[in-house]
């Protein structure tokens, strides 16, 4: 389960390092459209073994999960709906 986790706190650091990226730049979309495909294909695959196989830690990791899981649709297309962190970059407090 450690290595589960480990793949998902990798997809998580990159889908927010791409999502930053597009925002500051949308050009840059298209670029990173196949990694961000595959990426969220991985991180449903993980998501699901996770929650078969420890419910518990699913539950622990839902939010992260959930972020990553948006920035990734971020950088797949512009839907206007954004992680709770990419909306924070997008307006300041």
């Amino acid at each position: 389960m450690t290595e589960t986790i480990g793949q998902i706190d990798a997809i998580d650091g990159r889908a927010f390092e791409m999502a930053r990226t597009v925002l500051r730049d949308p050009g840059r979309r298209a670029e990173l459209l196949p990694e961000a495909e595959q990426l969220s294909d991985r991180l449903d695959g993980l998501n699901d073994r996770l929650a078969r196989e420890d419910p518990a830690r699913h539950d622990e990791r839902t939010l992260q999960i959930s972020e990553a899981t948006l920035d990734l649709l971020f950088v797949r297309m512009d839907t206007g709906t954004f992680s709770l962190r990419i909306n924070r970059l997008r307006r300041p407090v």
